[in-house]
């Protein structure tokens, strides 16, 4: 796991991993970017649900997500037909508590 040695040579007194002996792939885990989505979108129903402007959904998003504005606003557009599915399922606030339990709901 990246930053192990680092982590060890700070409480164990080993020597830290040098910049240039780092060899794993770095970049954006599609699995973990799938699951922020799929939260977002949950998020972006809920406050839709209230009848909240757009503007503001998308800065709360911003805000829970550390996002940015362009970046929320382009992963609604690219998920519209999951937003449909999710409008439809009407997730009840149990199941959401339950799925999201970080989140207040």
């Amino acid at each position: 796991m990246r930053g192990v040695k680092v982590f060890k040579g700070l409480f164990d007194d080993q020597p830290t991993l040098q910049p240039e002996e780092a060899v794993e792939s770095r970049g954006r885990n599609a699995e973990l970017i799938q699951q922020r989505n799929e939260h977002l979108l949950y998020r972006f129903v809920w406050y839709g649900r209230d009848n909240y402007r757009y503007e503001y959904i998308v800065k709360q998003l911003c805000e829970e997500f550390y996002l940015s504005e362009r970046t929320v606003s382009q992963i609604i557009t690219d998920h519209a037909a999951d937003l449909q599915k999710i409008r439809q399922q009407n997730p009840t606030v149990d199941w959401l508590r339950k799925k999201y339990q970080n989140f207040k709901w």
